[in-house]
């Protein structure tokens, strides 16, 4: 329990990020966490956030709210800075967003080839150039591929901030033909060979804006 509060002690910030990171990674919006925000008007907001964007030190958030009594829902549009606390609603259903550092996902062979395939297919949306993304399977262990696909689903959207400019299009196009990955003990990647090697830490935590920001730095500094 005294870990649980620790992962709740969090600025609001951190909180918009990691709740949007878990929406982006459902296909259920209504299986979400749900929250009653606080304004600065006096007014409250109670639903679930679905999608935000970031702009300049302010995200919008688009919240998913639940109006009345049979469930019809509405999604409003508001600025971070206009939200002073939150209400945690059914505080239990929070565990979840951190049950992955005690319980392990499972993925079995064929559920990690396929997300890895759609992974590939992805990328490839966003590159002028192939980029294949090299991996066995069978060199990671079952409650350990959750790390991998948890990383490498965060290549596709990286790779289109990468290459959003001529500049950029052309450095990933002569220095990168393979995205390879391992479990270490670094979180540092390395580019050698025009193969960017993405070394993870065994460590489980959730993936937040924050993380997939660091990483897309530690790439561009290899370009």
């Amino acid at each position: 329990m005294i870990s649980f509060k620790k992962h709740l002690l969090k600025d609001l910030i951190t909180w918009f990020e990691d709740l949007t990171e878990l929406a982006r990674n459902t296909n259920n919006d209504s299986s979400l966490p749900k929250l009653e925000l606080f304004l600065s008007n006096g007014q409250t907001i109670k639903g679930s956030i679905i999608e935000s964007i970031k702009n300049n030190q302010e995200y919008l958030l688009m919240i998913m709210e639940f109006s009345n009594q049979n469930s019809e829902s509405n999604i409003t549009l508001i600025g971070s800075s206009q939200i002073i606390g939150l209400r945690l609603i059914e505080v239990n259903n929070y565990i979840r967003l951190f049950a992955t550092n005690e319980n392990p996902e499972i993925i079995g062979s064929l559920q990690f080839k396929r997300t890895v395939s759609d992974i590939q297919n992805e990328l490839d949306k966003t590159t002028s150039t192939p980029i294949s993304i090299l991996l066995d399977v069978d060199s990671y262990v079952e409650n350990k591929r959750y790390l991998i696909l948890k990383v490498l689903k965060l290549i596709p959207s990286i790779f289109t901030s990468l290459t959003s400019d001529n500049i950029g299009k052309e450095l990933v196009s002569k220095k990168i033909k393979t995205i390879t990955v391992s479990i270490g003990t670094s979180d540092n990647p390395t580019l050698t060979e025009q193969n960017l090697h993405l070394q993870i830490l065994d460590s489980g935590i959730i993936t937040t804006s924050k993380e997939t920001e660091k990483l897309k730095t530690a790439i561009e500094n290899l370009l």
